[in-house]
């Protein structure tokens, strides 16, 4: 999906912004990013990534640090 835009973190970090409402079944985010929505934000730091669902559902999966 094409960010919204991209936002500076207090670390310094450019991070692309996504609209939750625009996310499509099997859209794939890697971050960072911020997932923003009326009611909720979700923050993927870098290495994390995200997936939509069939149904609408993020399926996130955190990066381990080894």
């Amino acid at each position: 999906p094409s960010p919204l835009g991209e936002r500076q973190t207090a670390a310094g970090t450019m991070t692309k912004v996504c609209l939750r409402e625009q996310l499509l079944a099997e859209d794939l985010i890697s971050g960072p990013a911020v997932v923003v929505e009326h009611t909720a934000t979700t923050v993927l730091h870098s290495g994390d990534s995200l997936v939509v669902g069939d149904h609408g559902e993020l399926i996130i999966t955190l990066e381990v640090p080894a």
